[in-house]
């Protein structure tokens, strides 16, 4: 049925084209172009956070004068046209208009494509034939579909919607990253009486990072990792509870330090490296979607602030928390905080290693500070 209702918009759309001719639809695509630039650049100026949507509605606005005076337009048009040019402006006006068409449908097969949920609708143009063949040929998790999809028309769906492309099974067998993995520990709890376990990594001298929600309430906190941290007891000597963050300090010899590395681009590979289920450790291929705005709830509770998140495609795990993302040349791009829901690929968010400087900063004075309250982690 979608392919048919698809079929039926194209040729109206030739229809359309060839009534209306080429000259008369430049000119209206142009107007709109130029509406809906102009519209976007003042959201952006004042901090919209849909300019996407602010460009299609200044388009619009921009185009209604012609729109109004579409027959009188028209009509001068035609008048004013060379008799040689008419059918190559009758051509041009065809692929135009089904030019627009295309372009359309492609966005309604992607937003599909992408959005989670088995509603009637989303499984319908799914299962089109024709719609599953435009996705193929430009692919939302491509750079061109990347940049239409994150251009603010999606809403966020329990965190960023993440659009990277799958990662290759070769991140995470890159030598850097297999050399990261030494300087990876797992951390170790009893928080409600309940064993919590997570993954820290160092960041400096005797110190570890790893997230707030694995050593929230804990009495001690355990390293294990290798014969000379096994069972040995570190101490929180910074806590974030808005971005999830903690520093552990620990009077042990530790691996070296991992660097960190500059915001990453979209489509950068990775690996998260990490203990999923409090198991061995384990290296997961990743890639870097974006870091985007988005309002977090603190672990302790309270209203939601502004944070920067880190979105990336990758299959993370309870256990996987505070574990470091890295870049195949072993530099951390961020650290995990959580698993992706309500996406249609594997994903996870956490923060981006530019904006880890200030907690590393607050730690490095190694003097205690409280964990609050322990978090019940089968609430």
């Amino acid at each position: 049925m979608i392919d048919v209702l698809l079929v039926l918009l194209l040729l109206a759309a030739g229809a359309f084209g060839w009534h209306l001719g080429g000259t008369f639809s430049l000119l209206g695509v142009g107007v709109f172009l130029v509406g809906g630039i102009i519209a976007a650049a003042v959201a952006v100026a004042i901090g919209s956070p849909f300019p996407a949507f602010v460009f299609l509605l200044g388009g619009l606005i921009g185009i209604v004068p012609i729109a109004l005076r579409a027959t009188r337009i028209h009509e001068s048009v035609r008048h004013h046209l060379p008799e040689r040019l008419a059918l190559p402006d009758r051509v041009v006006g065809v692929a135009v208009n089904l030019g627009l068409a295309l372009v359309f449908a492609w966005y309604i097969a992607a937003i599909a494509s992408v959005v989670p949920g088995e509603t009637k609708g989303l499984q319908a143009v799914r299962a089109a034939a024709l719609m599953n063949a435009m996705v193929e040929r430009v692919p939302p998790q491509g750079t061109l579909g990347a940049l239409v999809l994150r251009s603010g028309f999606l809403p966020a769906i329990n965190g960023p919607i993440v659009i990277a492309e799958e990662p290759l099974d070769a991140f995470a067998r890159a030598p850097a990253v297999v050399a990261a993995r030494a300087s990876v520990v797992q951390v170790r709890g009893i928080a409600c009486d309940q064993l919590v376990t997570g993954t820290g990594w160092v960041v400096g001298p005797g110190l570890l990072m790893t997230n707030a929600h694995v050593v929230a309430g804990e009495a001690q906190t355990a390293i294990a990792g290798g014969p000379s941290l096994q069972g040995a007891y570190a101490t929180v000597t910074a806590f974030d509870p808005v971005n999830d963050l903690a520093i552990l300090s620990i009077d042990r010899q530790l691996p070296p330090a991992l660097a960190l590395a500059p915001i990453a681009p979209h489509g950068t590979p990775a690996a998260v490296i990490g203990f999923p289920f409090g198991k061995e450790q384990r290296v997961i291929p990743a890639r870097i979607d974006r870091v985007a705005d988005f309002e977090a709830e603190p672990i302790t509770g309270g209203p939601s602030r502004p944070a920067r998140v880190l979105a990336f495609r990758g299959d993370v795990e309870p256990g996987n928390s505070g574990g470091p993302v890295v870049d195949l040349q072993g530099r951390v791009l961020g650290i995990v905080v959580a698993k992706g829901l309500g996406q249609r690929v594997d994903a996870g968010y956490g923060v981006s290693a530019s904006d880890l400087g200030p907690i590393i900063a607050e730690g490095s004075n190694r003097r205690a500070v409280s964990t609050g309250d322990c978090i019940d982690h089968d609430a």
